[in-house]
């Protein structure tokens, strides 16, 4: 091997080397957006279910003291 050989090797090499690491940006980027779009989701369905929850505290309040109310009478 000569040394343009090896010049030209290492371009090659060099080249997919920086093709690997933009592939990998990309890909990684594209993961973090899923994540990101994920945990929105999951603060939406937080948010719903403590909404849900607090509705069905205010239901069991309001049966509870028709109960106690039929319950003296």
């Amino acid at each position: 091997m000569t040394g343009e050989n090896i010049g030209s090797l290492l371009q090659c090499v060099s080249a997919d080397a920086v093709q690997q690491i933009d592939t990998s940006m990309i890909e990684l980027a594209t993961l973090r957006q899923t994540l990101q779009n994920e945990a929105t989701g999951v603060r939406r369905e937080i948010i719903h279910f403590a909404a849900l929850n607090q509705a069905a505290r205010a239901s069991m309040r309001t049966i509870s003291e028709s109960l106690t109310f039929w319950n003296k009478g």
